[in-house]
């Protein structure tokens, strides 16, 4: 069997280049609610956990959900994973080969939005059980960011007046999915 790990960081560079060669622009600036758009003439909200920042869109049927992921050091003697493993544990090696990522939590109660070492060990290293050297195996770092799911696990596309429309609610998948629902609310957009 094979796979292949893919770096966000670096494919998400990638794409804003691509994006920029198309005659993309970027800006920066907090919308509180969609007259900010009201020059534009489609307006696509793809703004993931920030979208219940906006008025108009609070209410959506999504929740934050909060993720953590550990950056284990690699046990000397074991040799580093040929692909990562998406299974009970997520665990990639890192480039260096010395360390890898672990994780991931998925925590709709939490007492802090930054990181909880405590919390992501007691989370994480029950399920990575199937690597049981791993167990006892050096926290180098901790990170966590929000995902936006839905209840039932799907995508949100949903059109939200005449202009409108939200892209949302990816959960853990946004890197996999994105794409594919990018395509279709595309073409939503350009049938209207």
């Amino acid at each position: 069997s094979s796979a292949h790990t893919v770096y966000s960081t670096d494919y998400l560079q990638g794409l804003w280049k691509s994006c920029l060669l198309q005659g993309a622009e970027f800006k920066q600036d907090v919308v509180e609610d969609l007259s900010y758009f009201k020059h534009f003439d489609r307006i696509i909200i793809a703004a993931g956990f920030g979208t219940l920042g906006i008025e108009e869109l609070a209410e959506l049927p999504i929740t934050l959900v909060k993720g953590q992921l550990l950056d284990l050091e690699w046990p000397e003697g074991i040799p580093p994973l040929p692909f990562a493993v998406n299974s009970q544990a997520y665990v990639v090696m890192n480039r260096d080969n010395k360390s890898c990522v672990a994780g991931a939590t998925y925590e709709r109660d939490y007492e802090t939005e930054g990181p909880d070492v405590s919390v992501a060990k007691r989370e994480i290293f029950p399920k990575l059980s199937f690597f049981p050297y791993l167990q006892e195996a050096r926290i180098l770092s901790c990170r966590t960011h929000f995902r936006v799911s839905t209840k039932n696990h799907l995508p949100l596309v949903k059109q939200v007046n005449a202009r409108t429309w939200v892209l949302t609610g990816m959960g853990s998948k946004g890197l996999l999915y994105h794409a594919l629902f990018a395509r279709e609310l595309s073409e939503r957009v350009l049938l209207d």
